[in-house]
């Protein structure tokens, strides 16, 4: 069983929001629910999951199979929802042209999956 804090990076497992990514925003050790921040559809959204449907996400655990995307790269996106914002590069991938980006300015803070030419350089 994890310890959860405010602000670790999750991957939830389980149920409607499984494989998406956010940060853990309050911790209810009693009834052992979380409240995640997560991005729904493009929105930064707050969603209360049970401890057991996320695991911890540590993008330093996550290969970078990319040669034109490094881990730490500052990114400001071109289309979409999140247009204008900025983040940092998390992980990355060349043969699906995806990158994950840690999105800067919001709250909750959320990693949010790109195409490559939704993104340049910040």
């Amino acid at each position: 069983m994890n310890v959860w804090r405010p602000g670790d990076l999750v991957r939830v497992v389980a149920g409607p929001f499984a494989e998406l990514m956010g940060t853990v925003e309050e911790v209810d050790t009693e009834r052992g629910r979380l409240r995640v921040g997560l991005a729904v559809l493009g929105t930064a959204c707050r969603v209360e999951l049970d401890d057991t449907e996320v695991e911890a996400y540590d993008p330093d655990d996550q290969p970078v199979e990319s040669a034109r995307w490094q881990r730490g790269a500052r990114v400001r996106v071109l289309k979409g929802p999140f247009q204008q914002l900025s983040g940092v590069v998390q992980t990355a991938y060349d043969h699906c042209q995806r990158v994950i980006v840690r999105m800067s300015g919001l709250r909750p803070e959320v990693a949010v999956e790109f195409r490559y030419d939704e993104i340049e350089n910040a």
